[in-house]
């Protein structure tokens, strides 16, 4: 069992006991033995991962000031990156991926419609329109605005998130070790525990605070299952005002 989490064993259990079930055994996976059996597998077993914070929208503001005063590329990059990652609830392999054909701004200023070829839900590859709304209110914290500055920067072709006089699309490790970088020189505390999962995260959980059924959320996140239910707290610095 080494080298497997506690519940691919149990799967891995469950199978063999509807398989001993079909073959006239009943209750192999009840059995004295095999609950010794997966006791000492779940003190061995790999640890799952721990699921990452969702990021709210004052920290996200404050990593968004301070990619700002950094300014150049990286940070009209970066705080596009976040802010579209946040707004269309977007996986991480799923921002990368977005090419600049792939955006279309609609003509009364509303949004931007962002195209998704593939995604972890989208086996088939049937891809998705997702739809990002402009911000009026915070205008520095508008994912449309500070998407189309990124693609003004890259020309207009290619890969919108991609390194600097680089062709090539950012890796998806990459969101998570920026957004890392950026929280820790905003000084936003616990930092360590956010990654590129929270922009996902964040997105669905202020979408649900402001009254967008769960439902609505699986649509505009892509989710096929109410797994989504999960994500859904506060961050840390909102708790209060929950």
């Amino acid at each position: 069992v080494n080298g497997y989490k506690k519940s691919t064993i149990e799967q891995g259990i469950a199978a063999v006991a509807r398989w001993a079930a079909d073959e006239g055994q009943e209750g192999l996976a009840s059995h004295p033995a095999v609950k010794r059996a997966l006791a000492v597998a779940a003190k061995i077993a790999v640890p799952g991962k721990v699921q990452k914070l969702p990021l709210g929208r004052q920290d996200l503001a404050a990593v968004v000031g301070y990619l700002q005063k950094q300014g150049g590329y990286l940070g009209a990059r970066d705080t596009a990156l976040f802010l579209v990652g946040w707004a269309g609830m977007f996986r991480s392999s799923e921002l990368v991926s977005i090419d600049c054909k792939h955006v279309h701004f609609t003509s009364d200023g509303r949004g931007a419609m962002v195209y998704v070829p593939s995604s972890k839900t989208d086996q088939a590859g049937e891809g998705a329109w997702v739809f990002i709304a402009t911000c009026q209110e915070q205008p520095q914290l508008c994912p449309v605005s500070a998407l189309q500055q990124i693609i003004n920067r890259v020309g207009g072709m290619g890969p919108v998130f991609r390194a600097e006089g680089s062709s090539t699309p950012l890796s998806k490790t990459t969101v998570g070790v920026r957004l890392h970088k950026a929280l820790a020189a905003a000084a936003i505390p616990n930092w360590e525990l956010y990654g590129a999962h929270s922009l996902r995260r964040g997105g669905a959980t202020y979408a649900v605070r402001k009254g967008v059924s769960i439902r609505q959320v699986m649509t505009m996140g892509r989710w096929r299952s109410d797994v989504v239910r999960e994500y859904l707290y506060a961050a840390p610095s909102e708790m209060w005002e929950a």
